[in-house]
């Protein structure tokens, strides 16, 4: 039976957005959002700013998943069949924000 990518990448964006999964280095993305609303609007409140982090996180954990897929979809969908998908970012070392 094979894995279905569309769903998992789904629960995935989703796991991110809503806070249940926490990327790694999602203390760069606060840094980096706190940074902008210091200077740009800074009554922005904490939960903006994590909602904000959030986002950005969700669509870059997302991208590298959806990049990594289509360069290697094998290797991909192996790691997904073992469940193991974190093991990829770390090998591959694509994930970096942006």
């Amino acid at each position: 039976m094979e894995p279905d990518v569309y769903n998992s990448l789904s629960e995935l964006y989703q796991g991110i957005l809503s806070g249940k999964l926490i990327p790694p280095n999602f203390d760069l993305y606060l840094s980096r959002i706190r940074v902008y609303t210091y200077f740009n609007n800074p009554k922005l409140d904490w939960r903006t700013i994590k909602e904000y982090a959030q986002e950005e996180a969700a669509y870059d954990y997302l991208y590298s998943h959806i990049k990594y897929l289509l360069s290697n979809p094998d290797e991909y969908i192996q790691h997904m069949k073992i469940g193991d998908l974190g093991a990829f970012s770390r090998e591959s070392r694509e994930y970096t924000p942006s």
